[in-house]
């Protein structure tokens, strides 16, 4: 913490770097996490609608013909 204050104070630049390089850290690591949320989430969905529309389907098929 201290490192910090004293980089902080003595170059100015340096600290807006590291924040700058820290911040789009943070926010690079929450879209990747966000996005694999979002993605594993609506595959699952879209998973689960596609099976239970083909089971439907496929046992009205199976009815139809007479099986």
């Amino acid at each position: 913490m201290y490192c910090f204050v004293y980089i902080r104070h003595n170059y100015p630049q340096l600290s807006t770097t590291i924040h700058n390089y820290s911040s789009t850290i943070t926010n690079s690591f929450i879209n990747s996490f966000i996005n694999s949320f979002t993605n594993s989430f609506i595959n699952s969905f879209t998973n689960s609608f596609t099976n239970s529309f083909t089971n439907s389907f496929t046992n009205i098929f199976i009815d139809i013909s007479g099986y």
